[in-house]
């Protein structure tokens, strides 16, 4: 599948999020919209879907969020937690104001790497 708004293959499409794969491996989560209770958990499945296919690194770019819920920075960290068991890691790209300053002050950013934005994010896996 071509992901309609960057034009790349994409694994899924939704109005809250689209994944695709990069570098070899790579997955990358799209977020749109907000985090929410309403959105977490469709977007916790799929990665889930994702992950039980073998994919342990991804990248989630934030750029496009508006509101990020408690909720939605849990499932962050218990991905993470998730992915860690096996050898993963998540990224966090794009990620910007309050929404930085609470994983900051949880102190979350310990467990969580953030970058500024997705080529940076990209860049830290080679």
């Amino acid at each position: 599948m071509l992901c309609l708004s960057s034009r790349v293959p994409c694994c899924d499409c939704t109005n809250s999020f689209h994944t695709w794969v990069v570098d070899d491996g790579v997955l990358v989560v799209m977020l749109h919209g907000n985090l929410d209770a309403g959105t977490t958990a469709d977007i916790e499945r799929q990665i889930q879907s994702q992950v039980a296919l073998g994919y342990t690194k991804i990248i989630v770019d934030c750029k496009g969020l508006g509101f990020v819920s408690s909720i939605g920075i849990g499932a962050q960290v218990v991905l993470q937690t998730r992915l860690h068991k096996k050898g993963g890691v998540v990224k966090l790209a794009g990620a910007q104001g309050v929404d930085v300053e609470v994983i900051r002050l949880a102190p979350l950013d310990k467990v969580i790497d953030i970058y500024g934005d997705f080529d940076a994010a990209r860049q830290s896996f080679r």
